[in-house]
């Protein structure tokens, strides 16, 4: 475990559904389309029906604006899922009264082989690597770019569930569902909604910050080894896509209470961009442990 002394960030989203950075976990059955079973009890996604009505509209005007925004939000995430290859990359950052952390996070799939990595830089510096193939993950935690002399743990993809709220190879740490849309916008941005673009579709998601947060919540305190699972005041997502309901581009907006063990709280307003992109690999092809660091642009 790593310790945050005052900047407390949550390295996420990035997600490509096997690889996803980011806050949370998000669709358990990004494979099949079946009804996910969540963490949380009280809430379900189903995400058959959202592609049930996804294709139904495709046989049609294709007008997807008659989606509702979270069966958008998670018909976008399963295709994303579905594609044999794909990466993603992240930039954001979480400033905590005058400590700002920078937050970098990038995913990648390869058939059946998954990878995530999270990063923070300032007053703490985190590097984390995170692979997984069928049902084994294996970890590089640590706090240099030397992924490969980080210590290896391997967990089975439940046991790693338990503690970050999803698999590395499930994208959307997030629970978007009816239950999980709240009907004021506490962070200022739109209602959740949907609306056509002149090259796609927009997708705005104002989360329940209890009920739609609580699988983020698990990751947030492993990776930043806080004293409980961090308080949420907004948590606002905005979801980008193309013509087809593919994904181009993820923003999330959030701000949160969290106090580390060392007994340290504060109140923290976090933002990251991340943008995706299907059926390739990066430049250096499928990330190993030992790659080179990423070459991460200032902004996105």
């Amino acid at each position: 475990m790593k310790v945050v002394t005052i900047a407390l960030l949550s390295i996420g989203v990035v997600g490509a559904v096997v690889g996803g950075i980011g806050v949370g976990k998000v669709v358990a059955g990004t494979f099949k389309p079946d009804t996910t079973e969540y963490l949380v009890d009280e809430v379900q996604v189903d995400v058959e029906s959202a592609l049930a009505a996804y294709n139904d509209i495709s046989k049609g005007n294709k007008d997807y604006t008659k989606l509702s925004p979270d069966q958008a939000v998670q018909v976008a995430f399963h295709r994303f899922g579905q594609e044999e290859q794909n990466y993603s990359i992240g930039v954001g950052s979480s400033l905590a009264s005058i400590v700002k952390q920078t937050i970098l996070a990038r995913s990648a799939k390869n058939g059946e082989e998954c990878f995530e990595e999270s990063i923070s830089l300032g007053l703490v510096n985190i590097h984390d690597r995170m692979f997984q193939k069928g049902d084994n993950i294996d970890t590089y935690w640590g706090e240099g770019e030397d992924y490969a002399a980080h210590p290896k743990v391997s967990y089975s993809g439940t046991d790693y569930a338990l503690m970050m709220g999803r698999q590395v190879k499930e994208s959307l740490v997030y629970i978007v569902a009816p239950e999980t849309l709240n009907a004021t916008s506490l962070s200022g941005d739109p209602l959740s909604g949907i609306s056509k673009e002149d090259d796609g579709y927009k997708i705005e998601i104002e989360l329940d910050p209890v009920k739609g947060v609580a699988n983020y919540q698990k990751q947030m305190q492993t990776i930043s080894d806080l004293a409980a699972k961090p308080s949420f005041t907004y948590c606002h997502l905005t979801v980008y896509t193309d013509a087809n309901l593919d994904l181009k581009r993820f923003e999330t907006h959030e701000s949160y209470f969290a106090k580390t063990k060392a007994g340290v709280g504060s109140v923290a307003e976090g933002r990251l961009n991340t943008l995706y992109y299907h059926n390739t690999l990066p430049e250096e092809g499928f990330p190993k442990v030992d790659s080179p660091s990423y070459n991460y642009p200032e902004s996105l």
